[in-house]
């Protein structure tokens, strides 16, 4: 699967995202029935990052299915804190903000270094390293 997602580390709330072209809608869709599964599966917050730094094209017929991915249960779920999305080409961010816009808030970054930075200023972000401490 071209998404693959990962929680960033075992004992985490921070569910990354890395996607690898090419992908297709149907590869999207796929990969928001997985982190329902997780996030129903969780007991808690989850701040999920999309990683889309190495996305340059837009899949066919995206726009068009925009409503559809926007309804699905993943983005209104009770555990789903926030949604930061890391980008680096003009075409996809402009994608991004299409959807943020019109049908789902999400945070816009240029790096991971950005989104790391934003998923520990959320109040819900949980110190992954702490129970090592």
């Amino acid at each position: 699967m071209p998404i693959i997602s990962r929680w960033l580390i075992n004992r985490s709330n921070l569910l990354i995202h890395d996607y690898i072209p090419p992908f297709t809608v149907e590869d999207l869709v796929e990969s928001q029935k997985f982190s329902l599964g997780l996030m129903e599966q969780a007991d808690h917050p989850i701040i999920s990052i999309v990683d889309m730094s190495k996305v340059y094209t837009i899949p066919d017929r995206l726009l068009t299915r925009f409503p559809e991915l926007a309804r699905h249960r993943v983005l209104g779920h009770p555990n789903n804190a926030l949604t930061i999305v890391v980008m680096t080409n003009r075409i996809v961010e402009r994608f991004t903000e299409i959807f943020h816009r019109v049908y789902f808030r999400v945070e816009l970054v240029h790096s991971m270094e950005e989104a790391m930075a934003a998923a520990q200023a959320h109040p819900d972000f949980v110190d992954d390293l702490a129970y090592l401490r």
